[in-house]
Protein backbone atom coordinates (compact mmCIF):
# COMPACT_ATOMS: atom_id res chain seq x y z
CA UNK A 1 0.00 0.00 0.00
CA UNK A 2 3.03 2.30 1.01
CA UNK A 3 4.91 1.58 -2.30
CA UNK A 4 1.57 2.62 -4.09
CA UNK A 5 1.11 5.48 -2.68
CA UNK A 6 4.33 6.86 -3.17
CA UNK A 7 4.07 6.04 -6.95
CA UNK A 8 0.82 7.39 -7.67
CA UNK A 9 2.29 10.61 -5.48
CA UNK A 10 4.61 10.38 -8.00
CA UNK A 11 2.87 10.34 -11.24
CA UNK A 12 0.66 13.05 -10.11
CA UNK A 13 4.02 14.93 -9.73
CA UNK A 14 4.74 14.15 -13.17
CA UNK A 15 1.67 15.06 -14.78
CA UNK A 16 1.62 18.73 -13.06
CA UNK A 17 5.14 19.44 -14.22
CA UNK A 18 4.00 18.08 -17.61
CA UNK A 19 1.37 20.82 -17.24
CA UNK A 20 3.79 23.41 -16.31
CA UNK A 21 5.43 22.51 -19.48
CA UNK A 22 2.61 22.18 -21.65
CA UNK A 23 1.50 26.08 -20.90
CA UNK A 24 5.03 27.11 -20.95
CA UNK A 25 5.35 26.24 -24.36
CA UNK A 26 1.60 27.63 -25.23
CA UNK A 27 2.79 30.72 -24.25
CA UNK A 28 6.30 30.98 -25.58
CA UNK A 29 4.07 29.56 -29.08
CA UNK A 30 1.35 32.76 -28.38
CA UNK A 31 3.94 35.05 -27.37
CA UNK A 32 6.03 34.79 -30.46
CA UNK A 33 3.11 34.71 -32.76
CA UNK A 34 2.09 38.43 -31.75
CA UNK A 35 5.26 39.64 -31.57
CA UNK A 36 5.13 39.77 -27.85
CA UNK A 37 3.33 42.84 -27.22
CA UNK A 38 3.65 42.72 -23.50
CA UNK A 39 6.30 43.90 -22.68
CA UNK A 40 6.82 40.75 -20.55
CA UNK A 41 9.31 37.98 -21.30
CA UNK A 42 8.04 34.32 -20.97
CA UNK A 43 10.17 33.99 -18.36
CA UNK A 44 8.77 36.93 -16.37
CA UNK A 45 5.23 35.52 -16.94
CA UNK A 46 6.18 32.34 -15.29
CA UNK A 47 7.55 33.83 -12.27
CA UNK A 48 4.24 36.33 -12.33
CA UNK A 49 2.09 33.34 -12.08
CA UNK A 50 4.26 31.19 -9.59
CA UNK A 51 4.15 34.43 -7.66
CA UNK A 52 0.50 35.14 -7.86
CA UNK A 53 -0.32 31.25 -7.37
CA UNK A 54 1.42 31.67 -3.73
CA UNK A 55 -1.83 34.57 -3.42
CA UNK A 56 -4.79 32.55 -4.34
CA UNK A 57 -5.96 29.48 -4.62
CA UNK A 58 -5.01 29.43 -8.55
CA UNK A 59 -2.88 27.22 -9.81
CA UNK A 60 0.00 28.62 -11.99
CA UNK A 61 -0.49 26.58 -15.10
CA UNK A 62 -3.85 28.46 -15.49
CA UNK A 63 -2.56 31.55 -14.52
CA UNK A 64 -0.25 30.80 -17.27
CA UNK A 65 -3.66 30.07 -19.65
CA UNK A 66 -5.09 33.37 -18.48
CA UNK A 67 -1.78 35.22 -19.38
CA UNK A 68 -1.62 33.25 -22.87
CA UNK A 69 -4.79 34.18 -23.56
CA UNK A 70 -4.65 37.91 -22.61
CA UNK A 71 -1.47 38.01 -24.90
CA UNK A 72 -3.56 37.51 -27.83
CA UNK A 73 -5.02 41.08 -27.13
CA UNK A 74 -2.49 43.27 -28.72
CA UNK A 75 -3.69 46.16 -26.73
CA UNK A 76 -2.25 45.22 -23.02
CA UNK A 77 1.21 45.60 -21.40
CA UNK A 78 3.65 45.94 -18.88
CA UNK A 79 2.16 46.45 -15.46
CA UNK A 80 -1.19 46.87 -17.09
CA UNK A 81 -1.21 43.46 -17.98
CA UNK A 82 -0.26 41.63 -15.01
CA UNK A 83 -3.06 44.31 -13.12
CA UNK A 84 -5.54 42.07 -15.53
CA UNK A 85 -4.12 39.11 -14.55
CA UNK A 86 -5.08 40.05 -11.25
CA UNK A 87 -8.57 41.50 -12.17
CA UNK A 88 -9.05 38.10 -13.40
CA UNK A 89 -8.63 36.26 -10.46
CA UNK A 90 -10.94 38.89 -8.40
CA UNK A 91 -13.35 38.57 -10.90
CA UNK A 92 -13.41 34.78 -10.84
CA UNK A 93 -13.75 34.78 -7.12
CA UNK A 94 -16.68 37.19 -6.94
CA UNK A 95 -18.69 36.21 -9.92
CA UNK A 96 -17.56 32.88 -10.66
CA UNK A 97 -15.68 31.14 -13.92
CA UNK A 98 -11.86 30.56 -14.24
CA UNK A 99 -9.32 32.93 -14.14
CA UNK A 100 -9.00 32.11 -18.00
CA UNK A 101 -12.59 33.06 -19.01
CA UNK A 102 -12.30 36.21 -17.22
CA UNK A 103 -9.11 37.69 -18.47
CA UNK A 104 -10.49 36.90 -21.96
CA UNK A 105 -13.59 39.09 -21.24
CA UNK A 106 -10.96 42.05 -19.86
CA UNK A 107 -8.99 41.79 -22.67
CA UNK A 108 -11.90 41.85 -25.18
CA UNK A 109 -13.83 44.44 -23.59
CA UNK A 110 -10.15 46.48 -22.95
CA UNK A 111 -9.62 45.61 -27.23
CA UNK A 112 -12.93 47.34 -27.74
CA UNK A 113 -12.20 50.27 -26.09
CA UNK A 114 -8.73 50.87 -27.91
CA UNK A 115 -11.07 50.68 -31.07
CA UNK A 116 -13.36 53.03 -29.64
CA UNK A 117 -15.88 51.01 -29.47
CA UNK A 118 -18.27 50.31 -26.67
CA UNK A 119 -20.07 47.22 -27.07
CA UNK A 120 -20.24 44.32 -24.11
CA UNK A 121 -19.29 46.73 -21.93
CA UNK A 122 -22.84 47.62 -20.12
CA UNK A 123 -23.40 43.86 -20.44
CA UNK A 124 -20.47 42.42 -18.95
CA UNK A 125 -19.66 45.23 -16.37
CA UNK A 126 -23.47 46.22 -15.30
CA UNK A 127 -22.23 46.16 -11.80
CA UNK A 128 -20.20 48.87 -11.91
CA UNK A 129 -22.63 51.54 -12.81
CA UNK A 130 -24.34 53.59 -15.14
CA UNK A 131 -22.11 56.55 -14.14
CA UNK A 132 -19.21 54.52 -14.37
CA UNK A 133 -20.10 53.12 -17.64
CA UNK A 134 -20.90 56.42 -19.29
CA UNK A 135 -17.24 57.91 -18.10
CA UNK A 136 -15.46 54.79 -20.24
CA UNK A 137 -18.38 55.44 -23.00
CA UNK A 138 -17.57 59.04 -23.49
CA UNK A 139 -13.41 58.78 -22.84
CA UNK A 140 -13.53 55.63 -25.65
CA UNK A 141 -15.88 57.16 -27.92
CA UNK A 142 -13.63 60.71 -27.84
CA UNK A 143 -10.62 58.45 -28.45
CA UNK A 144 -8.72 58.46 -25.10
CA UNK A 145 -8.54 54.81 -24.84
CA UNK A 146 -5.93 55.30 -22.10
CA UNK A 147 -8.39 57.02 -19.67
CA UNK A 148 -10.98 54.74 -20.72
CA UNK A 149 -9.07 51.33 -19.97
CA UNK A 150 -7.55 53.19 -16.52
CA UNK A 151 -11.06 54.21 -15.46
CA UNK A 152 -12.92 51.25 -16.27
CA UNK A 153 -9.98 48.99 -14.42
CA UNK A 154 -9.90 50.74 -11.29
CA UNK A 155 -13.73 51.01 -10.80
CA UNK A 156 -13.55 46.91 -11.29
CA UNK A 157 -10.89 47.31 -8.73
CA UNK A 158 -13.03 49.20 -6.40
CA UNK A 159 -15.82 46.83 -6.63
CA UNK A 160 -13.90 43.28 -6.13
CA UNK A 161 -10.25 44.24 -5.80
CA UNK A 162 -8.06 41.71 -3.61
CA UNK A 163 -11.17 38.80 -3.93
CA UNK A 164 -8.92 36.65 -5.24
CA UNK A 165 -6.47 36.90 -2.33
CA UNK A 166 -8.99 37.27 0.51
CA UNK A 167 -11.06 33.66 -1.59
CA UNK A 168 -7.26 31.68 -1.21
CA UNK A 169 -7.56 32.59 3.03
CA UNK A 170 -8.79 30.33 5.89
CA UNK A 171 -9.10 26.32 5.00
CA UNK A 172 -9.63 27.06 1.19
CA UNK A 173 -5.95 28.30 1.09
CA UNK A 174 -4.52 25.87 3.53
CA UNK A 175 -6.26 23.04 1.02
CA UNK A 176 -4.85 24.73 -1.98
CA UNK A 177 -1.53 24.94 -0.81
CA UNK A 178 -1.23 21.80 1.07
CA UNK A 179 -2.92 20.44 -2.85
CA UNK A 180 -0.33 21.95 -4.81
CA UNK A 181 2.79 20.54 -2.48
CA UNK A 182 1.78 17.32 -2.65
CA UNK A 183 -0.03 17.03 -5.93
CA UNK A 184 -2.91 15.02 -6.60
CA UNK A 185 -1.81 12.40 -4.52
CA UNK A 186 -3.51 9.23 -4.11
CA UNK A 187 -7.07 8.79 -3.97
CA UNK A 188 -8.51 9.32 -1.13
CA UNK A 189 -5.70 11.31 0.25
CA UNK A 190 -5.79 15.11 -0.77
Amino acid sequence: AGVGAITAALAGGIREAGAMQDEIRRLEAIVGATGNTTGRTTEQMVEFAQELEGRIAVAAEEILRAQGTLATFGNVGGETFDRIIRDAADLAAVFGGDINSNAERLGMVLQNLADGNVEGLSRGFKFLGTETLNAVRALAEAGDTAQAQEVLLAALERRVGGAGEAAAQGVTGAYFRLKDAVGEGPPGVV
